[in-house]
């Protein structure tokens, strides 16, 4: 989000006509996307000797957190993987294709209760890149003008070190306040989308983010993934090319890159039919943002 917007404040100065996003990730070397939070001085003191330490620890006490407020089956909470993975399935350049239903999701080892190994995000070395023109440019190149139409960026001013596990509600994002920035810049609301693409580290943090983007009231984000609203052929698809759970873990960019492709509709057997717009949700921890794109 920040980088889009970026991009979108430079054009509208004149200071360029297209730019270049660029994004890669390495989860493979040592240490992983754990070393991040390794280096936090609180953790290495506090939390880690007591064995809180790792991402699906963080949001696996997030998903309990969430159950008690709301009540959430185990069945409910599969049904967000298995929405990725039937997408994945449709993706051929997805890491994980192979078809999920509840028994091989149950099948997935337990990482940290209740988030199995098929409620994380995958491993992923890729990167990826975006270009943003100035519109006038832009309809001189051969794919459709897909148009930034909102940008909103929300923040909550917690250092990452307790971001995930000392916050009064570890599960609150500030999702809501940058959808409805978004929402207003694009002058549309959620009833208006086709489709959206939304940051799935884990099963949770995509269930509570469906949620701020206002695809399903409060507490209902698992059920709404249970009943089949998000998977192909739903009336709300979510995470067209699988995502970050079954698609590939190249943080926010990919879903960004899926929204593009799916907006010009040229992705055959997972294409969403006269798909005109879509919300992106990106999680960055204490910040969050959400982009409206609409095919122009």
């Amino acid at each position: 989000g920040d980088a889009l917007r970026l991009a979108q404040l430079a054009i509208e100065a004149g200071l360029a006509r297209h730019v270049l996003v660029p994004y890669a990730i390495r989860s493979t070397k040592p240490g992983g996307v754990y070393g991040f939070h390794a280096r936090e001085p609180q953790k290495a003191g506090l939390e880690m000797p007591a064995g809180f330490f790792g991402q699906p620890t963080y949001f696996a006490t997030m998903a309990n957190r969430y159950a008690h407020e709301f009540g959430m089956s185990e069945a409910e909470l599969a049904s967000v993987s298995m929405t990725y993975r039937a997408w994945a399935a449709l993706t051929p350049s997805a890491q994980k294709r192979d078809p999920m239903d509840l028994d091989a999701y149950r099948q997935t080892p337990m990482i940290s209760t209740p988030l199995r190994v098929a409620d994380c995000c995958l491993t992923t070395d890729g990167g990826g890149a975006y270009v943003v023109s100035a519109v006038e440019a832009a309809r001189d190149l051969p794919h459709p003008v897909i148009s930034v139409q909102g940008v909103g960026i929300g923040y909550n001013n917690y250092p990452h070190g307790v971001l995930f596990t000392q916050k009064p509600c570890t599960f609150d994002y500030p999702g809501w306040d940058s959808a409805t920035q978004a929402y207003a810049m694009a002058g549309v609301d959620p009833k208006d989308l086709n489709l959206a693409q939304v940051y799935d580290g884990f099963s949770i943090s995509a269930i509570v983010q469906t949620e701020m983007l206002g695809l399903c009231d409060r507490g209902e984000g698992a059920r709404f993934y249970a009943a089949g609203h998000a998977k192909p052929g739903g009336r709300m698809p979510v995470n067209t090319s699988g995502g970050h759970m079954s698609g590939g873990y190249v943080p926010g960019i990919n879903l960004l890159i899926e929204a593009v492709r799916q907006l010009r509709g040229q992705e055959g057997d997972r294409q969403v039919p006269d798909a005109r717009l879509c919300a992106v949700a990106g999680l960055g921890g204490n910040n969050h943002s959400t982009t409206i794109l609409a095919r122009d």
